[in-house]
């Protein structure tokens, strides 16, 4: 099973990318924990090969995805997102290991019906967590390299 198998729309990821796309060096952006939701904000490694025509046409670059989970049932979290600049001012990327896997935990739903949680796990040198979720739903969006 990979990891699109375990969100809500796996047609989002899946109608651009032909496989499922590496989670293996994550580059987060954004960290956003509210009441009951966590969203995760930030860039795949790679872009879909091949790389869908309107993407072509605008200049994609670079593939955004957020990762927004609801129903969290717990959270770890250790360190923080960590953005760090070079001596030209230009991002420093650091990739986290992210997972998106079925948890041994499970929740009801209202009839009575257990469905297993998510868990998602991220791994790098500056922050760490473990989430445990109800569902995940990711969007993707591509753009091009900025203006500076």
């Amino acid at each position: 099973m990979n990891w699109t198998d375990l969100i809500t729309n796996p047609q989002a990821v899946m109608g651009i990318y032909k496989q499922a796309p590496s989670l293996d060096s994550f580059i987060i952006e954004r960290l956003i924990i509210n009441a009951g939701s966590v969203v995760i904000s930030g860039d795949l490694a790679a872009l879909p090969s091949p790389l869908p025509k309107r993407w072509q046409r605008s200049g994609v670059s670079r593939c955004s995805a957020k990762i927004t989970l609801s129903g969290i049932a717990k959270l770890q979290l250790d360190g923080v997102p960590s953005i760090q600049i070079d001596s030209h001012n230009c991002l420093i990327e650091r990739g986290a290991k992210l997972s998106i896997e079925q948890a041994d935990s499970c929740w009801q739903g209202d009839d009575g019906t257990s469905f297993p949680h998510r868990l998602i796990v991220c791994r790098s040198d500056f922050i760490n967590f473990r989430i445990v979720s109800q569902f995940v739903a990711v969007s993707l969006e591509g753009y091009g390299p900025s203006a500076v």
